[in-house]
């Protein structure tokens, strides 16, 4: 897979990709070029390689990686790949993550991670079991996202949230307000353009949730389409059905997962409830 391109968004709907704060170089990013800082006791250790440098600065970014897709995006063998995670791990850069299923090791940054990518200005990821599957799905979506358009660039959540708590921090550095919405990521065209992007795995037990969502999404100025990826073929028609009523059909689009990615066990891209027992309606074509 070509590497697809990566940035930070500020001024979404008025300013050009290559003018926003933040882009840097990662494999995932296509090469911008970009300082990288590293704090002087840990030069030593990484400077010989930008690659690791480069790892950092992802693996930071969407919270935890597998190394499956570290491999993909920055490497043309697995074996290299392995040797040079195994060389962060031993460093103190890196961490694995346990998962309770027979998978790819995934990883994390360390706060020694995080030092060595201070510009970027994200915290190591506090482990969320119970969001694990959701964030490496979103992961493999915005790859494939990036692959459709790769003059297009990614901005994470955990990015999303930094920047709304910086805007959100007085000049003491206290927060006047906590963080509001935000989408699972933003796809940035070429020409400034955001689109959120959301991922919904499985459906909320307050279904007027997303109802809220949607008035939300139809009130704010930033995004000018929302890409809502939704297994449950349930669900998807009522998210059809609540964008109609809001007048929203033209800005939502809303599709099952992207077959055939590289998605997390138990992940299925389209799920269609059971058919009654000795029902022969066979189910819409999609």
């Amino acid at each position: 897979m070509r590497p697809t391109r990566v940035c930070t968004l500020q001024k979404p709907n008025s300013v050009r990709l290559a003018d926003l704060h933040g882009c840097g170089v990662t494999t995932l990013n296509g090469g911008i070029p970009n300082a990288i800082w590293i704090d002087p006791p840990q030069a030593p250790a990484l400077a010989h390689d930008r690659a690791d440098l480069e790892i950092i600065g992802e693996v930071l970014r969407w919270g935890q990686l597998t190394t499956r897709q570290i491999a993909r995006w920055f490497f043309g063998s697995p074996r290299t790949a392995t040797n040079r995670i195994a060389v962060l791990l031993e460093l103190g850069y890196l961490r694995t993550i346990d998962i309770p299923w027979r998978a790819p090791a995934i990883v994390a940054a360390t706060l020694r991670g995080a030092r060595a990518r201070a510009n970027l200005r994200l915290p190591p990821k506090l482990h969320a079991p119970g969001r694990l599957l959701h964030d490496l799905t979103v992961v493999a979506i915005a790859a494939w996202l990036l692959e459709q358009d790769q003059q297009a660039g990614w901005i994470t959540e955990r990015e999303l949230l930094r920047d709304e708590l910086s805007a959100a921090r007085d000049l003491d550095g206290r927060l006047r307000r906590g963080p509001g919405r935000r989408p699972d990521g933003v796809l940035v065209r070429a020409n400034g353009q955001a689109e959120a992007v959301e991922v919904e795995l499985t459906p909320k037990r307050d279904r007027t949730e997303y109802d809220r969502k949607l008035a939300w999404y139809m009130e704010q100025l930033d995004y000018r389409r929302v890409h809502w990826f939704v297994p449950s073929s349930t669900l998807r028609e009522r998210l059809v059905r609540i964008a109609h009523e809001l007048r929203l059909d033209d800005m939502m689009r809303v599709a099952a997962l992207p077959p055939a990615l590289d998605y997390p066990p138990g992940i299925k891209a389209d799920r269609w409830p059971a058919r009654p027992v000795g029902s022969q309606t066979p189910w819409p074509r999609r």
